[in-house]
């Protein structure tokens, strides 16, 4: 078996994060050139330098990669037989929608979408008020793009809610494709 991978994408300030620890699945880590932030947890990212980085996607480490405000994601190839889950950006996630190993589910807050998400990022306490604004079009971009082209979309108005919805889906899918979770 190849392994599936669960990918949830979202504007900032959704909880794809949040939603994808309690899916009870392994979080596949993601790499990035970015620095660690407090909220970041043990082996959610892999935090590299540009030049690393570089060479991990020449030696095909990743299976994509995307810049988003100036920092580098990418997402490392899982293990065979591995059945993980994550989250990254829209148009990273868009780039994998064809493989039959990803699984795209959309995660968006409750309307007002936009509204909702620059809230909850100024909730987060971690960025200046210019840096917030300035997600605005890329949250009205990602929320658009996940209403016209994903296939599953969970609307986190409750978190609790929103991760049994995710694991009523994994459990749903995994037992369609005669995947056994451990």
């Amino acid at each position: 078996m190849t392994g599936l991978i669960f990918i949830l994408s979202g504007p900032s300030g959704t909880g794809k994060a949040s939603v994808a620890k309690g899916s009870g699945l392994e979080i596949a880590p993601s790499w990035t050139t970015r620095e660690p932030k407090p909220r970041d947890q043990p082996g959610e990212y892999v935090h590299v330098t540009k030049h690393d980085f570089s060479k991990g996607w020449q030696s095909g480490q990743l299976l994509e990669y995307n810049e988003h405000f100036s920092n580098l994601y990418g997402l490392a190839k899982p293990a065979a037989g591995k059945v993980l889950i994550t989250d990254i950006d829209v148009n990273g996630a868009l780039s994998l929608k064809d493989r039959p190993d990803v699984i795209l589910v959309g995660i968006l807050p409750a309307d007002p979408i936009v509204e909702t998400c620059l809230n909850r990022l100024r909730g987060r306490g971690d960025e200046l008020e210019a840096e917030i604004i300035e997600r605005k079009a890329r949250i009205e971009y990602e929320a658009e793009t996940i209403l016209s082209e994903w296939p599953r979309i969970i609307r986190n108005h409750n978190l609790a809610d929103a991760q049994r919805q995710l694991r009523v889906m994994i459990s749903n899918i995994c037992r369609s494709r005669g995947i056994t979770l451990p």
